[in-house]
């Protein structure tokens, strides 16, 4: 019931623009869910990173970034594409632009400097199963970045690192079905 919400993901909702909204036990359940797979993702593919890059240098995010070693999950109309009469494209992403700090390079001038995954509020307020889904999947891609690029200066070929995400989403679906009643095979590959 969208109503009684007093989240807002666009401070233009609250004038009456369009765009998606997702109230408190929403945002709960997100993180409650991603709290729970987490330990068991990074026992099977390793651990995210708790460092920064700055001038070429690692640094670490406990000193570094302004949300320490926290995983962050920000909620947004991703491409601002709501409308009344569709949702969105992209449920989530994570973006490695984030492990960088001080940069005013390319992309990098627009990291946050810590650990961030970004979810469309379209999704997360009507398909909430299929966030935690891709939150799976988009921490395997945080993991890999981290264990591959941070800290041994290689790269996982696309198609593998996805694959690696569609099993990680596999593996998180028997979980994700037991813990929660409007779970489907819908919601992972």
């Amino acid at each position: 019931d969208t109503s009684s919400s007093t989240y807002w993901t666009d401070e233009s909702l609250s004038s009456g623009g369009e765009g998606e909204q997702i109230n408190s036990e929403i945002a709960q359940s997100i993180a409650d869910n991603f709290d729970k797979i987490y330990p068991m993702v990074r026992n099977v593919f390793g651990n995210e990173s708790d460092n920064l890059i700055y001038g070429g240098k690692q640094y670490s995010m406990e000193t570094y970034s302004d949300t320490g070693c926290k995983v962050n999950i920000v909620v947004y109309d991703i491409g601002m594409d709501y409308s009344s009469s569709s949702g969105g494209d992209v449920v989530g992403y994570f973006y490695a632009k984030d492990y960088y700090k001080g940069s005013s390079q390319s992309v990098y001038k627009y990291s946050n400097g810590g650990k961030y995954f970004y979810i469309d509020a379209y999704y997360a307020a009507n398909y909430t199963s299929m966030v935690f889904s891709t939150l799976a999947h988009e921490f395997q891609h945080m993991v890999d970045w981290g264990v591959k690029y941070m800290e041994q200066d290689i790269s996982t070929e696309t198609w593998f690192n996805e694959m690696l995400s569609m099993l990680c989403e596999d593996m998180m679906k028997q979980y994700l079905e037991e813990n929660n009643s409007d779970f489907s095979d819908d919601d992972s590959p």
